[in-house]
């Protein structure tokens, strides 16, 4: 009976484990907590997508499109004195269209027209038959193959090649 005595001593003797945390451990378990909170909102800052933002747009450093006749022109439609209709077309709605990007800029550039060739077919054939050796190299020497290789080394104006008319 001994031993069923020593069971019962030895059973008063443990300590019961509680489920909860002693007050001496609460600091550590909130540091902890701390601990664990400032990782996951590190990572889910390093981690998170960026969001995703549109590349400004290149913006003009020049001269506005608007001369100043235009901008009070549009000053004046702001104030009421003149209809906003004035604003929906001509050069006004091609400068809009522009500011919005939906059109060039070298839209408003004056219109060049195309520069005529130097030379006539009849004489780049000549040109093409000296280059492969079945005409004299002379040829290219005088009239208008010596003028027109003086305009293309810009010794002279182009409007030489095309003497002006007689008035006669």
């Amino acid at each position: 009976m001994a031993t069923t005595l020593d069971r019962k001593a030895g059973a008063g003797s443990e300590k019961k484990v509680s489920s909860r945390m002693s007050p001496s451990r609460w600091p550590v378990g909130i540091l902890a907590g701390v601990a664990l909170a400032a990782v996951t909102v590190a990572a889910v800052a390093v981690l998170w997508p960026a969001p995703k933002v549109q590349a400004p747009q290149r913006v003009s450093t020049g001269s506005s499109l608007y001369t100043p006749q235009e901008q009070t022109v549009m000053r004046l439609v702001a104030e009421g004195l003149v209809p906003k209709e004035t604003l929906d077309g001509g050069l006004y709605l091609i400068k809009s269209l522009i500011n919005q990007g939906l059109i060039p800029r070298e839209t408003l550039d004056p219109y060049t027209p195309p520069i005529e060739p130097l030379y006539t077919e009849q004489e780049q054939t000549v040109m093409r038959l000296v280059a492969e050796g079945l005409v004299p190299k002379e040829t290219l020497d005088g009239g208008t193959y010596l003028i027109k290789r003086l305009i293309n080394q810009g010794l002279i104006p182009r409007e030489a090649a095309y003497p002006a008319a007689s008035g006669r």
